[in-house]
């Protein structure tokens, strides 16, 4: 057996030996070692660990060494949010939606691939079933759409005034059942934002204790087609009912409004709230129709008088001078 080596004075890493320490419990050999860290106390080391190279320290290398950076992998949120961005699906009506960012599965911040771009938060859910709706959608006659705002279509599944108003427009316009009266009629783009409509709506609204309100186009620009907030006046129906379109329907080249009875005689009527009027016979067109013109631009006056608190300046000047319209609808009586 070869004699155990003393390891006194020898240095090991920052280690030097001091003095031969007591065996530890497998009877083998340790030495009580001074760091050269600073640390003042000696630490007890096994031979065979120094030697090996096992400890080189008092323990200050491994407090020392720098701490190994921990990689954080990506929360599935994360995961979630770099692979949606860019999503694109097509929503029940056709409109492309895009997602731009994503914070969680109910917070997606989406795009509408149209002319609008509209934005807006959405359910991820509801992203992937295409249950969402695009407000600037074109489905009403490929001119209408419900734009954004306060302003809703329905409230508990009944139709709002304004939106009844709105559509009602449109199918007048547009419709497969077009009035003839209606022929050639426009919305203005303006007034294909619903908001925009029901805005104008909201704030000229008003209501008459005898008769429903309509919109009107026609009084205050003579032969107008086209519905827009400058043209157009919420009325009463006993006002929009004085705009007959004289001339514009005849029978056999006869005017409306003058009755041919059997005999050559002429027969002026006019409607006068709701009722049919008789004004007398007469021999002559020109008489007959001298006859109706002074008694419907003195009813027509009447009305505008009545509602002259409630009604635009423009349209009760309009009114009042309706001697001027009946004379570019019935030029060839104009001088009667």
């Amino acid at each position: 057996m070869s004699a155990l080596k003393d390891l006194t004075g020898q240095t090991f890493g920052l280690l030097t030996v001091v003095e031969r320490g007591p065996n530890n419990k497998f009877n083998k050999p340790q030495y009580w070692c001074k760091c050269s860290c600073g640390n003042p106390k000696l630490v007890l080391k096994g031979g065979s660990d120094l030697k090996q190279g096992n400890v080189k320290s008092c323990g200050c290398l491994v407090h020392n060494r720098p701490k190994k950076e921990k990689i954080k992998k990506p929360s599935k949120t994360e995961l979630q949010r770099q692979d949606r961005i860019g999503e694109e699906r097509y929503n029940n009506s056709g409109d492309l939606m895009r997602i731009l960012e994503y914070q969680d599965t109910n917070h997606v911040l989406i795009e509408f691939q149209d002319w609008a771009k509209y934005k807006m938060i959405v359910n991820y859910g509801n992203f992937i079933k295409g249950t969402i709706k695009n407000p600037f959608h074109k489905f009403l006659y490929n001119r209408g759409y419900l734009g954004a705002g306060d302003y809703k279509p329905s409230i508990n599944r009944v139709a709002t005034p304004e939106y009844e108003a709105w559509r009602k427009m449109f199918d007048r316009c547009y419709g497969k059942n077009q009035e003839e009266t209606y022929e050639g009629c426009e919305v203005c783009e303006e007034w294909y934002n619903f908001q925009n409509f029901a805005k104008w709506y909201h704030d000229h609204y008003w209501e008459d204790e005898e008769y429903r309100m309509q919109i009107d186009k026609d009084w205050k620009i003579f032969g107008n087609k086209i519905y827009s907030p400058d043209a157009c006046e919420i009325v009463p129906s006993i006002i929009n009912s004085c705009l007959i379109r004289h001339g514009a329907k005849k029978y056999n080249d006869r005017i409306a409004n003058i009755q041919y009875t059997s005999s050559g005689k002429y027969k002026p009527r006019l409607s006068q709230y709701g009722k049919r009027v008789e004004l007398g016979t007469y021999s002559d067109i020109n008489e007959a129709m001298w006859v109706y013109k002074s008694a419907k631009i003195k009813y027509v006056q009447e009305i505008a008088n009545r509602y002259k608190d409630k009604i635009s300046n423009s349209l009760y000047e309009a009114m009042m001078n309706y001697e001027n319209r009946l004379a570019k609808e019935l030029p060839e009586y104009a001088t009667i």
